[in-house]
């Protein structure tokens, strides 16, 4: 599993939306060592424009609102 589940999760937030995923949730459904877990969610994060913070037990995601360019 390499973190199809939080992608798909992530493309459908709005912006100004928040979504806060427990850590037990994204050890099940990625694997790997910590460090390239982080590394892969914040990645992940950052390809849906999201504010990835670390809390206690949990990660929240925040979509960011883009800037039109026009």
């Amino acid at each position: 599993m390499n973190g199809d589940e939080l992608r798909i999760i992530l493309c459908r937030l709005a912006p100004g939306m928040a979504l806060t995923v427990p850590d037990e949730w994204l050890d099940k459904h990625i694997a790997g060592s910590n460090a390239a877990r982080a590394a892969l969610v914040n990645e992940i994060a950052r390809q849906y424009y999201c504010a990835s913070k670390p809390g206690i037990g949990v990660q929240i995601f925040e979509k960011q609102i883009v800037p039109f360019t026009g």
